[in-house]
């Protein structure tokens, strides 16, 4: 999934070099689905890093790994292999409780379409 790192990679070491810091990066993110024969690698090797108070838009064609990286990034699934942090913290070995704990207090999603009333 291509995404344009520029502005991320240059925020966070500008919020590095001012005392703020990185609130959310992954780091090498792999997830695939399927049997062996037949699978789909919806992620290949993802980095990505944001700073705190910048924004983010994740934006690209339907199935190229969208929903996934979101799903990730907000500890509703596990990568096969890489890693989340928040604010620096690997969140990868955490219980479902704890994952569950930090997405009530830490996470938030704005979707493009959203149901909350009939």
């Amino acid at each position: 999934m291509p995404i344009d790192q520029s502005t991320s990679q240059l925020g966070c070491e500008a919020a590095l070099q001012s005392e703020s810091h990185c609130i959310l990066e992954a780091r090498g993110l792999r997830k695939s689905f399927g049997p062996a024969a037949a699978r789909v690698h919806a992620l290949r090797g993802l980095d990505m890093r944001v700073s705190r108070g910048e924004f983010l838009a994740v934006m690209g064609p339907s199935g190229c790994g969208k929903s996934t990286l979101l799903h990730l990034l907000g500890l509703m699934a596990t990568p096969d292999t890489g890693q989340v942090l928040i604010e620096g913290r690997d969140v990868g070995g955490l219980g479902e409780a704890h994952r569950a704990r930090i997405r009530r207090r830490r996470i938030g999603f704005v979707f493009q379409r959203f149901n909350l009333l009939s």
